[in-house]
């Protein structure tokens, strides 16, 4: 395989660590063009191109780059979200269809690699998508792993409250989404990722919005 030059890996974290996902879609661009298999390069383009708001364009590229093909959970997981993108700006079946969509990309992340990122993004889709014995069934194991009753890191922790919300507990998660949201990696765009979903469980879930602040409060 063609592997990239690591000056390209480093600028490729620059980007991310800054957020600036232009210059990431860029660089990502230009490694492509010398470097056309290697896998960061192609999940990397797709993953700013859906963090820069455009789902239609990133799956495109998704595809185009062949990013399913790499088969680590973050590239068949991105295909759960953007699908889960979509399904944000619309109405009705489609929009259940989307949710649907979703969950069925992250469960086969979740079973390729057992994480519990893709793991807990199944649970809630399929919550989203009306499957709720499914959603319940996912977020009770993911709620019993070691590494979500000791987290090392901002979603994991995140995890354990978004788990209690599929389940339908809605006042323990709110002292748990605190913790997670004063731990040292709880970067804005990690707190504000959870924020979207958790209004999209409220939403479901018919929580009212003082309650739904409430889980959200800094």
């Amino acid at each position: 395989m063609n592997l990239i030059d690591p000056d390209f890996r480093k600028r490729f974290d620059d980007a991310l660590g800054s957020g600036d996902m232009f210059a990431l879609f860029e660089r990502t661009r230009e490694a492509i063009e010398q470097f056309p298999d290697d896998p960061d390069a192609r999940y990397l383009q797709a993953l700013a191109m859906a963090r820069l708001g455009d789902p239609h364009a990133a799956l495109r590229i998704y595809e185009r780059n062949r990013v399913e093909e790499i088969g680590t959970e973050d590239g068949l997981g991105l295909r759960g979200r953007l699908p889960k993108d979509l399904a944000t700006r619309a109405d009705g079946e489609k929009r259940i269809d989307l949710f649907r969509q979703s969950s069925q990309a992250y469960r086969l992340a979740y079973q390729v690699s057992d994480g519990y990122f893709s793991g807990i993004n199944a649970a809630t889709t399929s919550l989203l998508a009306g499957d709720d014995e499914e959603a319940r069934r996912l977020a009770t194991a993911i709620g019993e792993r070691s590494d979500i009753a000791n987290p090392r890191d901002y979603y994991a922790a995140a995890s354990a409250p978004e788990a209690m919300l599929v389940r339908g507990e809605v006042e323990n998660p709110t002292a748990l989404f605190d913790a997670a949201r004063h731990r040292p990696d709880a970067s804005p765009g990690n707190v504000a990722s959870t924020a979207r979903q958790v209004r999209l469980i409220a939403n479901r879930l018919l929580i009212p919005d003082e309650q739904c602040e409430r889980l959200l409060a800094a």
